[in-house]
């Protein structure tokens, strides 16, 4: 009851004060989210953040969890989500790999590939594919690396083992510098469903926090329109 009192002064019209818990994934979180994290403190001096970084899942209730961000396909639930960017990933591999190798034309080229595979629970080894026409195309993959870490694989790929399929906001710059080289132009490619995005998500009894609008504000000023 205290923590609920707490935070209703804290949202009172007043200076924002009080405490905001936040839970990031590793990853995304290291790279997108502490960046933003020095300069929202210092405009925000009555606000005390406590951050707890996992790729686990959390439950925001047990975890006291202000907000999470998470990413992917949102399973429907009583959660409110706000998306300050599409989750976006490209096919992609060295300069190197593809020295001498025909680089695939289609979805099914990758059969002639090792691919550098991320885990999911209970997920099995394919990739699904989706042209600008809506055509759709689902492939399983396979080759000698499989790990739950992107930047595992990044560096995998970076040191010409194979294919992989990662994550924009993780190899953007990678693409732009030239050390790894986008594959399947026209062809839009996910490990798991498609349309994932990048959300904030939080209780309803957090939809007034002045505190939260504004830490996620940040977050979208960061990020950029578009992303």
């Amino acid at each position: 009851m205290l923590d609920e009192a707490d935070r209703g002064v804290a949202d009172d019209g007043g200076p924002l004060r009080g405490t905001l818990r936040i839970n990031l994934p590793l990853v995304f979180g290291r790279l997108h989210v502490v960046p933003v994290i020095p300069k929202f403190v210092l405009a925000n001096t009555g606000i005390e953040l406590e951050v707890s970084m996992s790729d686990s899942y959390v439950n925001l209730v047990e975890e006291c969890a202000d907000v999470a961000i998470r990413i992917g396909n949102l399973e429907s639930s009583s959660l409110i989500a706000r998306k300050p960017a599409d989750h976006r990933r490209v096919l992609c591999a060295s300069p190197a790999y593809l020295a001498g190798r025909a680089p695939p034309q289609a979805p099914e080229d990758l059969a002639e590939h090792p691919c550098l595979v991320q885990t999911f629970v209970g997920g099995d080894q394919a990739w699904n594919f989706r042209d600008d026409g809506g055509q759709r195309r689902r492939v399983a993959v396979h080759g000698p690396l499989r790990a739950n870490n992107t930047e595992m694989l990044r560096e995998a790929a970076i040191g010409d083992v194979g294919v992989v399929l990662l994550p924009t906001w993780l190899v953007g710059t990678d693409v732009q510098e030239g050390r790894l080289r986008p594959l399947l132009p026209g062809w839009e490619a996910s490990p798991t469903a498609m349309d994932a995005g990048i959300y904030a998500v939080y209780l309803p009894n957090r939809r007034g926090s002045r505190s939260l609008a504004s830490f996620i504000d940040a977050l979208q000023a960061h990020f950029g329109t578009p992303p």
